[in-house]
């Protein structure tokens, strides 16, 4: 089960084994599945310049696994 934080859900995307939540007006982006395909993202910072995540997308690889991109809103 994956814990929202009681927050919402502004969008979600999937690479085929991972999932990516934007959070909150993109304040926070939670990931989960499996590591290789995206599911851990604990060591990105989704708040660079404090504006967040605006946007995010998968990448699904065939061999390779998969990951995910973001375009950040900067408040700079």
């Amino acid at each position: 089960a994956v814990d929202f934080e009681g927050g919402v859900v502004e969008s979600i995307v999937s690479t085929g084994y991972a999932f990516a939540a934007i959070m909150n007006s993109g304040t926070n982006v939670l990931c989960w599945g499996e590591p290789g395909q995206g599911g851990d993202c604990s060591s990105v910072n989704f708040n660079v310049g404090g504006g967040g995540a605006e946007s995010i997308f998968s990448v699904k690889g065939d061999t390779s696994g998969g990951a995910f991109a973001a375009i950040i809103n900067s408040a700079l």
